[in-house]
């Protein structure tokens, strides 16, 4: 992977999304979500200037990436960087997913994980090596099964969404999450670090 508006995924150290700290038993929540009629270019331009501002906060080498995941190893490498989206339907029980959508699925709970088609995202590095990912990612929005059925149309459509967590009470994490607040993409956060610091 590389600076670049379209995905080759050259780097071969693997990725950590989230920051593995001594403190495991607290985390920093975030979700983000974008409406769908923002075209990835402006994602993408977003991501640049918030390079720019963890590259002050002391954090690098950074790198954004606008890409699809339409190619077996491109879908592979997105399970690399984002969770997926988790979808719980009865829709989904007793029915078989295509593998190319789907991460997981459980047959008797309609439970699965799917896959992202498209993302725009940004690694950023921290002095120990360790990296996290940021962006927006887009799911599919009718979800058929391996014959090509549809089965259900999720209620929030194309948008672009994400969520994650970071291990760390590191405050530029949230100064970076506070940038897609501060582009109205900012849907929920929840810092276990600050609420552990206000209950002593």
């Amino acid at each position: 992977m590389h600076c670049a508006s379209t995905a080759t995924f050259s780097l071969k150290k693997p990725f950590s999304c989230f920051y593995c700290g001594s403190s495991m038993s607290l985390s920093y929540h975030y979700s983000f979500r974008a409406p769908s009629n923002i075209e990835s270019i402006e994602i993408e331009q977003f991501l640049k200037r918030a390079e720019i501002k963890a590259k002050e906060y002391g954090l690098g080498p950074t790198l954004v990436e606008n890409a699809k995941f339409d190619t077996p190893e491109k879908r592979a490498f997105s399970r690399r960087i984002t969770r997926g989206l988790t979808l719980e339907d009865p829709r989904l029980i007793d029915v078989t997913l295509p593998e190319n959508i789907c991460w997981a699925h459980y047959k008797e709970s309609g439970l699965c994980r799917i896959a992202p088609v498209e993302g725009v995202f940004m690694v950023v590095t921290e002095e120990n090596g360790i990296e996290s990912v940021w962006g927006l990612f887009r799911f599919p929005s009718l979800i058929c099964d391996k014959n090509g059925r549809s089965l259900m149309k999720r209620h929030d459509g194309d948008d672009w969404i994400s969520e994650g967590f970071i291990d760390s009470p590191d405050q530029r994490y949230r100064q970076i999450a506070h940038l897609f607040k501060e582009a109205g993409w900012l849907v929920s956060e929840r810092d276990e670090f600050a609420v552990k610091a206000s209950n002593t």
